[in-house]
Protein backbone atom coordinates (compact mmCIF):
# COMPACT_ATOMS: atom_id res chain seq x y z
CA UNK A 1 0.00 0.00 0.00
CA UNK A 2 1.40 3.23 -0.97
CA UNK A 3 1.68 5.99 1.75
CA UNK A 4 0.24 8.90 0.61
CA UNK A 5 -1.21 11.83 2.94
CA UNK A 6 -3.07 15.43 3.39
CA UNK A 7 -1.84 18.55 3.80
CA UNK A 8 -3.63 18.61 7.21
CA UNK A 9 -1.48 16.39 10.17
CA UNK A 10 -5.44 14.70 10.88
CA UNK A 11 -6.10 14.15 7.57
CA UNK A 12 -2.59 12.52 6.92
CA UNK A 13 -3.42 10.28 10.05
CA UNK A 14 -6.58 8.74 8.63
CA UNK A 15 -4.63 8.63 5.11
CA UNK A 16 -2.34 6.66 6.94
CA UNK A 17 -4.51 4.37 8.85
CA UNK A 18 -7.18 3.85 5.80
CA UNK A 19 -3.76 3.49 3.35
CA UNK A 20 -1.33 1.62 4.81
CA UNK A 21 -0.70 -1.93 6.22
CA UNK A 22 0.68 -0.63 9.87
CA UNK A 23 -2.59 1.37 9.77
CA UNK A 24 -5.04 -1.36 8.79
CA UNK A 25 -3.74 -4.07 11.58
CA UNK A 26 -4.10 -0.95 14.11
CA UNK A 27 -7.37 -0.10 13.26
CA UNK A 28 -8.09 -3.52 14.52
CA UNK A 29 -6.22 -3.65 17.27
CA UNK A 30 -7.49 -0.28 18.83
CA UNK A 31 -11.39 -1.09 18.09
CA UNK A 32 -10.56 -4.67 19.82
CA UNK A 33 -9.13 -2.49 22.93
CA UNK A 34 -11.50 -0.44 23.05
CA UNK A 35 -14.59 -2.28 22.67
CA UNK A 36 -13.51 -4.17 25.90
CA UNK A 37 -12.11 -1.63 27.73
CA UNK A 38 -15.60 0.96 27.30
CA UNK A 39 -18.43 -0.31 29.60
CA UNK A 40 -21.50 1.84 29.12
CA UNK A 41 -24.66 1.16 31.14
CA UNK A 42 -27.97 2.47 30.73
CA UNK A 43 -28.60 5.57 31.13
CA UNK A 44 -25.02 6.18 30.60
CA UNK A 45 -23.43 9.30 28.60
CA UNK A 46 -20.10 9.30 26.28
CA UNK A 47 -18.70 11.11 24.00
CA UNK A 48 -15.75 11.24 22.00
CA UNK A 49 -13.04 13.67 20.42
CA UNK A 50 -12.64 13.25 16.88
CA UNK A 51 -13.23 11.15 13.98
CA UNK A 52 -11.24 8.42 13.16
CA UNK A 53 -13.58 6.36 10.60
CA UNK A 54 -14.05 3.41 12.37
CA UNK A 55 -16.04 3.90 15.46
CA UNK A 56 -18.82 1.49 14.32
CA UNK A 57 -16.75 -1.33 15.21
CA UNK A 58 -16.21 -0.65 19.16
CA UNK A 59 -19.77 1.88 19.58
CA UNK A 60 -22.91 0.23 20.07
CA UNK A 61 -25.14 0.94 17.41
CA UNK A 62 -27.68 0.92 19.71
CA UNK A 63 -26.41 3.09 22.42
CA UNK A 64 -27.80 6.79 21.35
CA UNK A 65 -25.95 8.53 24.11
CA UNK A 66 -22.84 8.63 21.96
CA UNK A 67 -21.88 11.72 20.96
CA UNK A 68 -18.41 12.70 18.72
CA UNK A 69 -17.05 16.45 18.71
CA UNK A 70 -15.62 17.28 15.67
CA UNK A 71 -14.24 20.83 13.97
CA UNK A 72 -14.01 19.68 10.51
CA UNK A 73 -17.67 19.14 9.20
CA UNK A 74 -16.17 17.93 5.63
CA UNK A 75 -15.35 14.34 7.20
CA UNK A 76 -17.24 11.71 6.37
CA UNK A 77 -19.39 10.02 8.98
CA UNK A 78 -20.84 7.32 9.94
CA UNK A 79 -24.86 7.10 9.20
CA UNK A 80 -26.90 7.68 12.48
CA UNK A 81 -24.28 8.88 14.65
CA UNK A 82 -24.40 11.70 16.62
CA UNK A 83 -22.07 14.53 16.16
CA UNK A 84 -21.37 17.71 16.74
CA UNK A 85 -18.64 20.71 15.16
CA UNK A 86 -16.73 22.14 17.87
CA UNK A 87 -13.04 23.00 19.00
CA UNK A 88 -11.50 20.66 21.25
CA UNK A 89 -10.66 23.15 23.52
CA UNK A 90 -13.93 24.31 24.04
CA UNK A 91 -16.35 21.45 24.03
CA UNK A 92 -19.81 22.95 24.31
CA UNK A 93 -20.32 20.39 27.10
CA UNK A 94 -22.01 20.75 30.83
CA UNK A 95 -19.60 20.41 33.08
CA UNK A 96 -19.73 16.58 34.62
CA UNK A 97 -22.13 15.94 32.21
CA UNK A 98 -19.96 12.56 30.61
CA UNK A 99 -19.67 9.25 32.12
CA UNK A 100 -16.71 7.96 29.19
CA UNK A 101 -14.94 10.10 27.03
CA UNK A 102 -12.50 8.85 24.30
CA UNK A 103 -9.39 10.34 23.50
CA UNK A 104 -8.33 8.88 19.99
CA UNK A 105 -4.90 10.63 18.39
CA UNK A 106 -6.24 13.50 19.76
CA UNK A 107 -3.43 15.11 21.82
CA UNK A 108 -0.64 14.61 19.01
CA UNK A 109 -2.13 17.31 16.84
CA UNK A 110 -3.32 20.02 19.48
CA UNK A 111 -1.16 23.06 20.22
CA UNK A 112 -2.86 23.23 23.48
CA UNK A 113 -2.59 19.99 24.99
CA UNK A 114 -3.28 21.09 28.66
CA UNK A 115 -6.37 22.94 27.83
CA UNK A 116 -7.70 19.80 26.11
CA UNK A 117 -7.09 17.70 29.11
CA UNK A 118 -8.49 20.71 31.30
CA UNK A 119 -11.48 20.51 28.83
CA UNK A 120 -11.53 16.76 29.67
CA UNK A 121 -11.51 17.08 33.18
CA UNK A 122 -14.36 19.31 33.33
CA UNK A 123 -16.82 17.64 31.31
CA UNK A 124 -16.36 14.20 32.82
CA UNK A 125 -18.69 12.77 36.14
CA UNK A 126 -16.84 12.35 39.34
CA UNK A 127 -15.44 8.74 38.85
CA UNK A 128 -15.58 9.22 34.93
CA UNK A 129 -13.46 7.36 32.60
CA UNK A 130 -11.39 8.54 30.18
CA UNK A 131 -9.61 6.76 27.52
CA UNK A 132 -6.70 8.10 25.37
CA UNK A 133 -4.72 6.54 22.43
CA UNK A 134 -1.56 7.70 21.14
CA UNK A 135 1.31 6.91 19.49
CA UNK A 136 4.33 5.59 20.81
CA UNK A 137 8.06 7.72 20.59
CA UNK A 138 10.01 4.46 22.04
CA UNK A 139 8.17 2.58 19.47
CA UNK A 140 10.59 0.38 17.50
CA UNK A 141 8.41 1.10 14.60
CA UNK A 142 9.60 4.88 15.08
CA UNK A 143 13.24 4.04 15.12
CA UNK A 144 13.32 2.51 11.01
CA UNK A 145 10.50 4.19 9.55
CA UNK A 146 12.45 7.30 7.65
CA UNK A 147 10.77 10.82 8.87
CA UNK A 148 7.67 11.95 7.69
CA UNK A 149 6.66 8.12 6.33
CA UNK A 150 4.07 7.63 9.88
CA UNK A 151 2.42 9.21 12.35
CA UNK A 152 4.94 8.52 14.64
CA UNK A 153 7.06 11.84 13.74
CA UNK A 154 4.18 14.26 14.69
CA UNK A 155 4.90 14.74 17.63
CA UNK A 156 4.03 12.44 19.70
CA UNK A 157 3.83 12.36 23.61
CA UNK A 158 5.01 9.54 25.82
CA UNK A 159 3.11 7.51 27.92
CA UNK A 160 4.96 8.58 31.17
CA UNK A 161 4.68 12.67 30.31
CA UNK A 162 1.12 12.31 29.76
CA UNK A 163 0.38 10.11 33.24
CA UNK A 164 2.62 13.20 34.84
CA UNK A 165 -0.63 15.56 33.18
CA UNK A 166 -3.57 13.67 34.22
CA UNK A 167 -2.23 13.23 37.75
CA UNK A 168 -1.88 17.28 38.10
CA UNK A 169 -5.31 16.80 37.47
CA UNK A 170 -6.43 14.85 40.20
CA UNK A 171 -7.01 11.65 37.77
CA UNK A 172 -5.77 8.27 38.39
CA UNK A 173 -4.28 6.74 35.88
CA UNK A 174 -2.31 4.12 34.41
CA UNK A 175 -0.75 2.53 31.22
CA UNK A 176 -3.60 0.10 30.41
CA UNK A 177 -2.04 -1.66 27.37
CA UNK A 178 0.34 -1.52 24.22
CA UNK A 179 -0.97 -2.18 20.43
CA UNK A 180 1.79 -3.50 18.28
CA UNK A 181 1.73 -3.21 14.45
CA UNK A 182 4.60 -5.68 13.52
CA UNK A 183 3.50 -8.09 15.72
CA UNK A 184 -0.49 -7.15 15.29
CA UNK A 185 -1.34 -8.25 18.99
CA UNK A 186 -2.31 -6.19 22.25
CA UNK A 187 -0.43 -6.38 25.42
CA UNK A 188 -0.84 -5.96 28.75
CA UNK A 189 1.78 -4.77 31.39
CA UNK A 190 0.23 -5.76 34.21
CA UNK A 191 -0.38 -9.23 32.60
CA UNK A 192 3.36 -10.26 33.03
CA UNK A 193 7.05 -9.15 32.09
CA UNK A 194 6.70 -10.08 28.42
CA UNK A 195 4.03 -8.31 28.36
CA UNK A 196 5.53 -5.20 29.63
CA UNK A 197 8.24 -5.30 27.82
CA UNK A 198 6.60 -5.56 24.34
CA UNK A 199 4.01 -2.82 25.80
CA UNK A 200 7.01 -0.74 26.53
CA UNK A 201 7.98 -0.80 22.80
CA UNK A 202 4.22 -0.81 21.19
CA UNK A 203 3.36 1.27 18.52
CA UNK A 204 0.37 3.06 20.30
CA UNK A 205 -0.35 2.95 23.73
CA UNK A 206 -3.87 2.86 26.06
CA UNK A 207 -3.99 4.65 28.66
CA UNK A 208 -7.14 4.76 31.16
CA UNK A 209 -8.02 7.37 33.68
CA UNK A 210 -10.44 8.17 36.17
CA UNK A 211 -11.34 11.00 37.43
CA UNK A 212 -11.27 11.83 41.30
CA UNK A 213 -13.14 14.16 43.53
CA UNK A 214 -11.69 14.64 47.05
CA UNK A 215 -13.47 17.20 49.54
CA UNK A 216 -11.69 18.59 51.70
CA UNK A 217 -12.97 18.66 55.64
CA UNK A 218 -11.22 22.29 56.59
CA UNK A 219 -9.74 22.53 59.92
CA UNK A 220 -10.03 26.12 61.39
CA UNK A 221 -11.16 27.40 64.52
CA UNK A 222 -15.39 27.22 63.66
CA UNK A 223 -14.83 23.78 62.53
CA UNK A 224 -13.59 22.56 65.94
CA UNK A 225 -15.65 23.47 69.08
CA UNK A 226 -13.58 23.97 72.35
CA UNK A 227 -15.15 24.07 75.98
CA UNK A 228 -15.24 27.52 76.96
CA UNK A 229 -14.95 28.99 80.45
CA UNK A 230 -17.51 30.89 81.50
CA UNK A 231 -16.88 33.54 84.41
CA UNK A 232 -18.74 33.45 88.01
CA UNK A 233 -22.21 34.35 87.87
CA UNK A 234 -22.62 33.78 84.08
CA UNK A 235 -24.74 30.99 84.66
CA UNK A 236 -28.17 31.03 86.35
CA UNK A 237 -29.22 28.49 89.26
CA UNK A 238 -30.53 25.58 88.80
CA UNK A 239 -33.51 23.94 90.61
CA UNK A 240 -31.94 20.47 90.79
CA UNK A 241 -28.57 20.89 91.75
CA UNK A 242 -27.35 23.03 94.81
CA UNK A 243 -23.89 22.80 93.63
CA UNK A 244 -24.54 24.99 90.37
CA UNK A 245 -26.37 28.11 92.53
CA UNK A 246 -23.22 27.75 94.83
CA UNK A 247 -24.06 25.62 97.53
CA UNK A 248 -21.12 24.69 100.18
CA UNK A 249 -19.43 21.45 100.01
CA UNK A 250 -21.31 21.06 103.74
CA UNK A 251 -24.84 21.17 102.08
CA UNK A 252 -24.13 19.29 99.03
CA UNK A 253 -22.90 16.20 101.34
CA UNK A 254 -25.99 16.79 103.17
CA UNK A 255 -28.38 16.75 100.41
CA UNK A 256 -26.65 13.73 99.42
CA UNK A 257 -27.42 12.25 102.97
CA UNK A 258 -31.04 13.06 102.45
CA UNK A 259 -31.30 10.80 99.83
CA UNK A 260 -31.90 13.26 96.66
CA UNK A 261 -29.99 11.32 93.84
CA UNK A 262 -30.00 14.62 91.90
CA UNK A 263 -27.23 15.92 93.98
CA UNK A 264 -25.27 13.55 94.17
CA UNK A 265 -21.43 14.82 93.91
CA UNK A 266 -18.23 12.97 94.11
CA UNK A 267 -15.86 15.56 93.95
Amino acid sequence: MSETFCKDPRGELRAWFAGTRSGVVLQGLEADYLRGAVCMGYGKNLAQLGVNGWEERYLDADCGCALIVEPDMSLAISPGTRWIRAEFVQLPLDTESVDVLILPHVLEFEPDRHQLLREAERVLKPEGRLHILGFNPLSLHAWWRPAGSSPLHWGCISPGRVLDWLSLLQFTAEWKAGMSASLARVSYPCRSLGDHVVATFSTVYAIRAIKRTYHYIPLNSRAVSHPQILPQGAVGASSRAPHASGATRAERLSGVLRGNPFQVDRS
